[in-house]
Parts: C-alpha cells; sequence; structure tokens
C-alpha cells in the first residue's frame, strides 16, 4: 500500500511540474496584439515576391514573423521587438543598391524615432532576399551623385542629423552624416566620417547656409557638390 501511495505521488508530482513548466510556454504563444500585412514585389522581369509581415504581441513587446515566397523559394525569419506601440510598415519600394533592383524594408520600431527597419536587397541571380542589416527608415537621394540616407532628429544645438550609407558586401554600412545646427537666420553644416559601429568626427563644417539649402540637403534633393563657404 506503501508503495502503491508513492507511485500515485510520485505521478501527481510529475502531472504538476508539467503543468507549471508548459504554462508559460503556452501563454507567451497568445497575441494580445496582432496584425498582418501582406505585400507583392515584382523582383525581377518574370519574378514576383510575395512579402507576408506578421506581428503578435503583447504589453510586453512581440514578435515579427516575416515569410518571402518567390517561385519555390520560401525564406522565413523571426524577429523580437521591444516597442509596445509596434505597427506593421513595409517598404518595398526603397532602392538600396546602385543596380536599379527594389530592395525590401520592415518596420523594427526601433531607433530615436521609432521609425528604424530590417533591410533586404534581392538577388536576382538566386532569387532570394539577402538580410543586410537595420537602419532608421532609409531614403533614395534625388541627386546625381545617389545615395542612400535617413533623417533623424538632433541633440543639444543639433537640429537634425542625415546619415549616409553604402551596401557593400551585401552589408548595410554608415558612411558619414550631416548635423544641420540653426544660428541666428543661417544654418551651419557639421560635415562628418563616420565608422561603421555609428562614431562619427567632423572633418569640415560648411557656414553661412540659407533655410532653403539646408532643407534640400536634409531632404536629398542638393546636388553632393558641398560648397564651402555662403550658401544661396
Amino acid at each position: 500500500m506503501k508503495a502503491k501511495l508513492t507511485a500515485l505521488q510520485v505521478s501527481f508530482i510529475v502531472i504538476f511540474l508539467s503543468f507549471i513548466f508548459s504554462t508559460p510556454s503556452s501563454a507567451s504563444e497568445r497575441c494580445v496584439y496582432s496584425d498582418l500585412k501582406e505585400v507583392r514585389i515584382e523582383t525581377s522581369v518574370g519574378a514576383v515576391s510575395t512579402v507576408k509581415v506578421e506581428y503578435c504581441g503583447s504589453d510586453d513587446g512581440g514578435r515579427v514573423s516575416i515569410s518571402m515566397l518567390t517561385g519555390k523559394n520560401r525564406q522565413n525569419y523571426k524577429f523580437i521587438v521591444e516597442n509596445r506601440a509596434y505597427s506593421i510598415s513595409i517598404d518595398s519600394d526603397i532602392e538600396l543598391k546602385d543596380d536599379g533592383g527594389r530592395g525590401l524594408g520592415v518596420a523594427n520600431g526601433g531607433g530615436r524615432s521609432g521609425d528604424g527597419m530590417w533591410y533586404w536587397v534581392f538577388d536576382r541571380k538566386k532569387r532570394l532576399y539577402r538580410y543586410i542589416g537595420e537602419a532608421p527608415r532609409l531614403y533614395r537621394s534625388k541627386t546625381k551623385c545617389g545615395g542612400i540616407f535617413s533623417i533623424e532628429s538632433g541633440s543639444g544645438d543639433v537640429q537634425s542629423m542625415r546619415y549616409s550609407y553604402q551596401v557593400k558586401n551585401d552589408r548595410l554600412i554608415l558612411l558619414g552624416a550631416m548635423g544641420f545646427i540653426p544660428i541666428d537666420d543661417v544654418y551651419e553644416i557639421s560635415l562628418m566620417t563616420c565608422t561603421p559601429d555609428s562614431r562619427c568626427n567632423e572633418v569640415d563644417r560648411l557656414k553661412d547656409v540659407s533655410p532653403e539649402k539646408a532643407q534640400r540637403y536634409m531632404n536629398g534633393t542638393e546636388d553632393c557638390d558641398q560648397e564651402r563657404g555662403p550658401g544661396n
């Protein structure tokens, strides 16, 4: 009788422990907030990719699941996000490389403004997306030199910062930055070179830049020739 009672107790303990350890796992699978978006992208002539982004969130953040289907090639990515105000945003028009191909950006909710993104470029030969890294939301410059950049709010005397990037060896690399400093009714623009770990150092400064010209620099519509001296 004592042996049977002991076996019964052991069985109860095993069931109880199984319940304890399975409950958090099951709870983590439940989504307090959820969202789903899907886009179709013409990645090359005759090739269309379907990208689906799904968000499962709670009060502590959540996870983002991304699936990409190009022909028979399927790719899946999963990321953890900590921004409780996360919202799915997909940029399927950005040209990240100078080859005319369309890249892909998916919001990660990071950065000072919460507009950070994960980025991919499309390999036309292999018909696969290649993950290149994350950055604040990127834009393609409209100047003759092109290039991709982001704009972020500054701090202290700096009103805003423009960061320049390049895709090299399938990695997103930070190249340089411009700091916009309002002084009376004009701007000074600090020109900086940056290391991949985001350390930037000033190498030159434009002075007496008109607000109109400073705005064109911010928007990526000013020519890449950064003249020294008075702006107009």
